[in-house]
């Protein structure tokens, strides 16, 4: 089953000053921004390619993915949760992954 992405306001901000900071060009901000983009739609078809980090304070599962775009390669990450109708996922916080 496919879900539906929704995310909490600051995640589109966090997603735009990712890509303004590493990638120069308009360019390659648009390509990047379509490899995020691919990345949440394969998300929503599949949630299981999210982890579930260890420990006790941490039970969001996080989706990490790569862009590539002209060399420069990204290690990104989103947190989300599963939505309380089970047809949506929310993300609420995008960024660099470790």
């Amino acid at each position: 089953m496919a879900y539906k992405l929704l995310f909490l306001p600051e995640v589109t901000d966090q997603v735009s000053r990712f890509l303004r900071e590493r990638y120069g060009t308009p360019f390659a901000r648009r390509t990047a921004a379509d490899s995020v983009h691919a990345a949440f739609q394969k998300l929503a078809a599949n949630p299981r390619l999210a982890s579930a980090p260890p420990g006790p304070f941490e039970t969001r599962p996080i989706y990490r993915f790569e862009i590539d775009v002209d060399g420069v390669v990204s290690q990104a990450q989103l947190v989300f949760f599963y939505a309380e109708d089970e047809n949506h996922l929310v993300g609420i916080i995008f960024g660099e992954a470790p």
